[in-house]
């Protein structure tokens, strides 16, 4: 919290987590370490809604996400499938 809180080091603004996450975890973009990563921030659950993708994506990359994953009725998107999907391309 020190490295990446704000001043009173007790609360930590997004892009300083960002920075934190990058520092611990590195930087991947295998297949697996991105399941893993929807896995983690998902909380184990195999499908996301739109507002947790925020946290990993940028804007135009949520619009690709929820315009391309298969969307299930209880509004969520399974995150497994599309990435299937990417790396097969």
């Amino acid at each position: 919290m020190k490295k990446y809180g704000n001043a009173e080091g007790n609360a930590m603004n997004y892009n300083n987590f960002k920075d934190f996450m990058v520092d611990l975890l590195g930087v991947s973009d295998t297949k697996d370490d991105i399941l893993q990563s929807f896995k983690l921030l998902n909380k184990g659950e195999e499908s996301t809604k739109p507002e947790r993708m925020e946290l990993l994506m940028e804007d135009p990359d949520i619009k690709y996400y929820t315009t391309t994953a298969k969307k299930n009725a209880d509004g969520t998107y399974e995150y497994a499938n599309w990435t299937d999907d990417v790396f097969s391309r």
